[in-house]
């Protein structure tokens, strides 16, 4: 039997579409993994700041989301995240950023201004794709902008992670999911770590 196919089969009944007289099943909710912190390493004096001034995401994008092969997105209604996304991706991303070495602190956009580097980042995509040749993947993107101390623009990128279903229930989902934005926060930690003036 084919990954999509049963996909569909056993979430269909977790999604807002449709209705029936049947109670309700228990919302539960869901986390993504955390990386293990970094080994502290020595800073050099003139280290600079970095602050992830805003981190935003489509207006769509409330939870978990399917995008099926007929182009429409589905949102899990009985299972859900922890937090809306920009504050998941915020919190495992200031980790990545931090394990590179190269900044005196990774700062939250809610910390005041320090001043540094500054990165903009928009979750472009965050959802399981059933229309991706190969099978269905989880799929996450950032699009990303990095400002300099002195507030120009400094360097533009988009970060695309996939990952392969891991399996069709939501516990794989969720863990595939998450591996992806776990891929997608390391390559914009090393996108950043190289655009940084050597």
């Amino acid at each position: 039997m084919k990954t999509a196919p049963l996909l569909v089969a056993l979430l269909g009944g977790f999604l807002l579409s449709g209705c029936s007289s049947a109670p309700a099943p228990p919302v539960r909710t869901w986390d993504f993994p955390v990386e293990a912190p970094a080994p502290s390493t020595s800073l050099s004096a003139d280290a600079p700041y970095l602050q992830i001034a805003r981190v935003q995401a489509e207006s769509w994008l409330q939870g978990l989301c399917i995008r099926r092969p007929d182009g429409r997105f589905d949102t899990l209604v009985y299972e859900r995240l922890v937090a809306p996304w920009p504050e998941l991706v915020e919190v495992r991303l200031r980790q990545a950023l931090a394990s590179t070495g190269k900044f005196r602190a990774v700062l939250a956009d809610s910390h005041p201004a320090q001043s540094g580097w500054n990165l903009l980042v928009r979750i472009a995509r965050a959802e399981i794709d059933e229309t991706a040749a190969g099978g269905v993947h989880a799929e996450v993107a950032y699009e990303l902008s990095l400002f300099a101390p002195a507030g120009a623009l400094h360097a533009v990128t988009r970060i695309d992670a996939r990952r392969k279903l891991e399996s069709p229930a939501v516990e794989g989902l969720v863990a595939t999911l998450g591996g992806a934005v776990l891929d997608a926060n390391r390559a914009t930690a090393a996108w950043v770590e190289s655009a940084l003036p050597r």
